[in-house]
């Protein structure tokens, strides 16, 4: 009646060599530069911040987006099994990821720190195939960074940043014919 579960993710991620599609004009700070390429940010890739021309970035040494080194998720379910057959069932699970990039520019911007989420749920099924859960996801109501980019470049500099769920919760119904 009792469930263990779990998952041990290890990822040794770098890019070994990835060159941009689009080449660079890199203007350094002195010549009234902004962004990667002045030299006041992270550089991109392997550009040259003080040598002003046009560049093409080599992302080799970065790590791919949405690839954290490390993600554990242990859970647990226990089933009360009724006299009349029916069966109620307890859930809990959590998910801890380590830090990572949501795209393979590695800004700082860009990273998602470690964080935790948790599950739980508590369903009631009968035993003519009824069963009704009350569910709560995100626990912890973490706002979690699940994509961000870059969208333009020069003094509007515009980043676009998406987030995962909140907590949500809720009830669900089905039936088994």
């Amino acid at each position: 009646n009792d469930h263990l579960t779990g998952s041990l993710n290890y990822l040794h991620a770098e890019l070994d060599e990835l060159f941009a599609l689009y080449n660079v004009y890199c203007v350094p700070v002195a010549q009234g530069g902004v962004g990667p390429c002045a030299g006041n940010e992270a550089s991109i890739g392997d550009l040259d911040p003080v040598t002003p021309g046009v560049q093409s970035p080599n992302f080799a040494g970065n790590t791919p987006g949405n690839s954290p080194e490390w993600i554990a998720t242990p859970g647990y379910d226990h089933v009360f099994r009724m006299s009349s057959g029916n069966t109620l069932t307890l859930r809990a699970n959590t998910t801890y990821k380590s830090e990572s990039f949501t795209q393979f520019y590695n800004y700082e911007d860009m990273k998602q720190d470690a964080y935790t989420q948790s599950n739980a749920a508590i369903e009631f099924a009968t035993q003519g195939g009824l069963t009704i859960s009350a569910y709560v996801r995100n626990i912890e109501d973490k706002r979690y960074l699940t994509n961000g980019y870059f969208l333009a470049a020069g003094p509007d500099d515009i980043w676009n940043f998406q987030f995962g769920n909140p907590r949500q919760y809720g009830l669900r119904f089905s039936k088994d014919w």
